[in-house]
């Protein structure tokens, strides 16, 4: 019937007894470590499961596979207890990153991917805090595809920022300079690649 559904296990390390079992029907799953969203200092994850509009048979001009919406599920490394969850329209991605906000948890970078009609993409970044989910910030790139990485401290108040590639032809990326916790931009150059010290 083309239905689809995914199974994520927990299983035994020392014998491949499983453990825990879950089922997402109508929706692609995927479990994956996101560092230390809790202050056991164990390592904890974040389950990505994608609602899926239509099946996939290869027929995409007469039944699309259409991702319509993300849902991010945090979960405790110790008891695979659910901590939170946040949801978005459409395809995202959650890039677990080092702490932005100065509590001593890793916080998340979600890449919110938007098509246009005239199949041109776009993509939004948003920052949650890693111990409950809150989105601390969103910031939209129209018409470009970005790129976040951790950088150093660049205010000085003890908490490490963002570089922001803006991808696109010469005369049009930018890198940005912006503040982790609140999505404040500190500075933009254009045209180049960018490297602070």
């Amino acid at each position: 019937n083309n239905s689809i559904f995914t199974s994520i296990a927990q299983v035994s390390g020392a014998n491949g007894t499983k453990l825990d079992e879950r089922i997402f029907s109508g929706a692609l799953a995927i479990e994956y470590p996101a560092g230390n969203l809790t202050s056991d200092l164990m390592p904890d994850s974040i389950a990505a499961i994608y609602q899926l509009n239509g099946s996939i048979t290869g027929e995409t001009e007469v039944n699309p596979m259409n991702i319509t919406s993300t849902m991010f599920e945090a979960r405790d490394g110790q008891e695979h207890k659910i901590l939170w969850n946040q949801s978005f329209a459409g395809p995202a991605l959650a890039v677990p990153v080092v702490d932005l906000t100065g509590d001593g948890m890793d916080e998340l970078i979600v890449y919110l991917i938007k098509f246009a009609e005239n199949d041109s993409m776009s993509c939004d970044i948003a920052v949650l805090r890693g111990s409950d989910g809150e989105l601390l910030w969103q910031q939209s790139f129209a018409d470009s595809l970005v790129f976040a990485a951790v950088g150093q401290d660049l205010t000085g108040d003890g908490q490490r920022d963002l570089i922001v590639y803006k991808l696109g032809e010469s005369d049009s990326s930018k890198v940005l300079g912006v503040k982790g916790d609140d999505g404040r931009l500190l500075w933009s150059k254009e045209g180049m690649i960018f490297i602070p010290k």
